[in-house]
């Protein structure tokens, strides 16, 4: 599914995807209205959604939120113009599978698309600097040092950073959903963390997850 409310844009972007073999375009949607709409009458056909970050009804990254509400499997790439770590740090945090800047070349959307589809990340290197550039003091938030934390607290709050759902946590470490829920709740303690897109700051700062 393509989520973007420029036409000629959305467009551009389907004709390179329908070039590929195996590829099909199953919905458009302009709006974060039309695109959960869209994404809830297609739960269980969609293999990846395309949207963008900027909308005008609803940004992007909220629209991803809705969705991961009732469909959390389905990858979303996203497409924006927005190089601000915490915008993108936001995005990561509601279950982001990759982000891929509206400059890049035909070659490059279709390796982030060929790259999650096969289970993997996708970062543009545009986005990836300012991704994973030093924290400064003015965006700081939550503990400058690193805090000690048990392996187990860290192999949860890697996978949190990564975008994972609490379900499927649990299913990668042999652990309850319940367990996962009880993990989360400790790191949002130990780390002075008020929302989950403070403990994915935190994993990317230290090196605690890695795209």
């Amino acid at each position: 599914m393509l989520v973007d409310d420029h036409t000629l844009f959305r467009s551009g972007l389907k004709k390179i995807l329908m070039e590929v073999e195996g590829l099909e375009v199953l919905a458009e949607a302009s709006t974060s209205a039309d695109a959960i709409q869209s994404a809830r009458r297609l739960l269980g056909s969609l293999d990846l959604i395309i949207l963008d970050i900027s909308l005008p009804d609803q940004d992007g990254i909220s629209a991803a939120e809705e969705i991961r509400k009732f469909d959390p499997r389905t990858p979303i790439l996203f497409v924006t113009m927005h190089k601000d770590k915490a915008y993108l740090r936001e995005a990561m945090s509601v279950g982001a599978d990759g982000f891929i800047s509206k400059q890049a070349v035909d070659e490059e959307l279709l390796a982030a698309v060929r790259a999650i589809l096969n289970g993997q990340k996708y970062v543009h290197p545009v986005l990836a600097a300012a991704l994973f550039d030093a924290p400064s003091a003015s965006d700081a938030k939550g503990p400058a040092t690193k805090i000690e934390l048990s392996k187990r607290e860290e192999e949860v709050l890697r996978y949190l950073a990564l975008g994972y759902t609490q379900r499927e946590i649990g299913e990668l470490l042999y652990i309850s959903e319940k367990t996962v829920e009880t993990y989360k709740g400790r790191l949002m303690q130990k780390l002075d963390a008020r929302k989950r897109s403070d403990l994915v700051k935190y994993a990317f700062e230290h090196g605690i997850a890695e795209v």
